[in-house]
């Protein structure tokens, strides 16, 4: 499942990385043609980070659970940064989840308004001429 969302989050950074002439509305069409399909994937990837997250603390808790003289002269603060370092992995892939959701949103509406722009321009153009 880990591996899986790490594999659809390098293809959505991949086509996002993809560089397009903001003035071409055919290059900000294929982009969005390319890139709002991975709009469909966000929920399960956002619900899958939070499951492989949760699911690192849980085991956390069960080794701290079954254990517990192991853990007993550890300092709050010291065990709250052991539980970190733990979930360092599994917290790094939720942020990246989460950003990408945030960035990948951003970026087909950025390219909509453009490409509402454009054609908004190419009206007004045809209506100047349509005068002269």
């Amino acid at each position: 499942m880990k591996e899986k969302l790490i594999k659809l989050c390098e293809e959505i950074e991949s086509a996002m990385r993809t560089s397009i002439d903001p003035t071409d509305p055919q290059q900000i069409q294929e982009q969005l043609a390319n890139i709002i399909p991975y709009l469909a994937n966000l929920s399960f990837m956002i619900s899958t980070a939070t499951e492989i997250y949760d699911k690192a603390k849980g085991e956390i808790a069960d080794e701290i659970f079954l254990y517990p003289n192991k853990y007993k002269d550890v300092k709050a603060n010291v065990m709250s940064l052991f539980i970190q370092g733990k979930l360092a992995n599994e917290n790094s892939l939720f942020e990246r989840v989460e950003s990408l959701s945030k960035n990948l949103r951003s970026s087909v509406e950025g390219m909509r308004s453009i490409i509402s722009f454009l054609k908004e321009e190419i009206r007004e153009t045809k209506f100047t001429n349509s005068k002269l």
